[in-house]
């Protein structure tokens, strides 16, 4: 189920018998069978493309529930949805936070949301941000009922020790491949 609460004006096109629609704001709340809130979306303007089924907005903010209670905040620049919100594409200085753990952010250049699966994909200069470490990747993805993330492709990280006995400026580099992550316990594997 998924509730729209918006103002919006409709606009006809002169030449094609198709309307579109703006929304002054945009708020969609998606709820599973049980009632408990899957996501939210926000937009203080969005157009809809009637014949195209197509969705476009501007400073778009996402939030990701678990349990009815936030767990993941999307921040973009601009949001088109496809087919009736199956598939979300956001672009423009992407972050990605975690609720709970406000030491992790996620930035990229453009992600892809496959909303039926509960799949992210950033493919866009994906860089994750912790208290002190940064890492690099080509490819990631993201799955939202697990947790889990995936980096493909080659992997940089850079990590600034934090321990109050030593006063150093030291930093690690270390190159991996594939690794997996889960963003909610912090185990990480690579190869």
């Amino acid at each position: 189920t998924c509730l729209l609460t918006t103002a919006c004006t409709n606009v006809a096109s002169n030449n094609r018998e198709d309307r579109s629609f703006i929304f002054n704001t945009l708020n969609l709340t998606k709820t599973n069978p049980a009632g408990q809130v899957e996501w939210k979306l926000k937009s203080p303007e969005a157009i809809f493309e009637k014949d195209k089924k197509l969705i476009k907005a501007n400073k778009t903010t996402v939030e990701l529930n678990d349990f009815n209670k936030p767990k993941f905040q999307i921040i973009a620049d601009s949001l088109t949805s496809l087919n009736e919100l199956e598939t979300i594409l956001l672009e423009g200085n992407i972050k990605l936070n975690q609720f709970a753990n406000k030491n992790v952010l996620i930035t990229g250049d453009s992600l892809k949301w496959d909303v039926l699966h509960k799949l992210i994909s950033i493919n866009q200069s994906p860089i994750v941000y912790t208290e002190n470490s940064s890492l690099k990747t080509d490819k990631m993805l993201f799955n939202i009922e697990s947790s889990d993330v995936t980096l493909l492709g080659r992997n940089e990280f850079l990590i600034i020790p934090q321990n109050l006995n030593i006063n150093t400026n030291d930093k690690m580099f270390i190159t991996t491949r594939d690794t997996e992550w889960n963003i909610d316990s912090g185990d990480l594997t690579t190869t």
